[in-house]
């Protein structure tokens, strides 16, 4: 007797499930739907359609930005400062300074606020150098200390 209400509630357990899955996935009835419309020929429709514009379609998406234009080159450098210093004077309380040219094989000697060659002026002289100002700047220009270099 046991034996066999262990195989109807087996049975039980394995038919309902069944069951409910042919239940639950049985098809439904289709609703019936209306008919489409049909499409009016086009001389009856009163609206003559055109074929798409498809060059709109052809219009760039991304546009890259045009390149930078490229900055102007700097002007050439001058030519380096080739002025050797060989001396300061000081004469009634101002200072000169005595150069040496190698480009024109001469001695120059100038005091503040003269102009040498190629738009270089003199802009200070003291007892231990002198600066020198160009397009590029200013240049100091030093005398050796004695003894010669190091």
């Amino acid at each position: 007797m046991i034996a066999a209400r262990t195989a109807l509630r087996g049975f039980i357990f394995a038919a309902l499930p069944a069951a409910l899955a042919l239940w639950a996935f049985a098809p439904l009835a289709a609703p019936s739907l209306p008919e489409p419309f049909a499409d009016p020929a086009p001389e009856s429709r009163g609206d003559a359609r055109t074929t798409p514009d498809v060059a709109a379609f052809h219009a760039p998406l991304w546009v890259t930005p045009p390149a930078p234009p490229q900055p102007e080159p700097p002007p050439a450098p001058l030519p380096p400062l080739r002025f050797q210093l060989l001396a300061v004077l000081h004469e009634h309380g101002v200072h000169t300074a005595v150069l040496y040219d190698p480009d024109t094989d001469r001695i120059v000697v100038v005091a503040e606020g003269q102009e040498l060659a190629q738009g270089r002026t003199v802009e200070r002289v003291t007892a231990a150098d002198v600066r020198v100002r160009d397009a590029s700047g200013t240049r100091t220009l030093a005398l050796e200390p004695a003894g010669g270099p190091r």
